[in-house]
């Protein structure tokens, strides 16, 4: 685990160290979940999609670097996204295989997540739209991100690759 002292920033005070190694220690935590979720999965045909349900600003916003917090910024809409697929799995869809892997690198937001889940299931419906599903060749990777800020204003963000 991660104490104040592992955090070798030197512009941060004590305080904002500690905060710092208990949220590494989240993640920690979190990536142990993951990991024991895949070796759960790995020996059947499986895939998994996962996500973090919000990022965070953590003295790395250039518009406030003395900030700490679950904040509607571009900073924090970088979220982990990850699709794990078992050996079993990619040898029985090779297709879904290759459409997660052609795509790895396009920016992505999770209002797509769920036509993108419907569609990777092969679930057809007039309620889905292929712009909207991350694995298509047709998604939009240059549509901008919409969110609406705490104080009622919508910020704006670029896709980034």
């Amino acid at each position: 685990s991660f104490s104040s002292e592992d955090i070798k920033e030197d512009n941060l005070d004590i305080y904002e160290k500690e905060l710092t190694a208990q949220y590494m220690n989240s993640v920690l935590f979190n990536d142990y979940v993951i990991k024991e979720i895949i070796d759960k999965y790995s020996t059947s045909s499986s895939i998994i999609v996962y996500f973090s349900d919000h990022g965070l600003r953590r003295y790395d916003d250039p518009d406030d670097t003395n900030m700490f917090s679950h904040a509607p910024t571009e900073v924090s809409t970088r979220i982990p996204f990850m699709v794990y697929m078992s050996e079993q799995f990619v040898r029985e869809n090779p297709d879904i295989s290759e459409a997660v892997k052609r795509t790895i690198h396009n920016p992505i937001m999770t209002d797509v997540l769920c036509n993108s889940l419907v569609s990777l299931m092969g679930i057809e419906s007039n309620l889905t739209d292929s712009k909207f599903d991350m694995w298509s060749n047709r998604y939009d990777i240059t549509r901008p991100r919409k969110l609406k800020k705490w104080d009622g204003g919508i910020l704006i963000v670029s896709p980034k690759r």
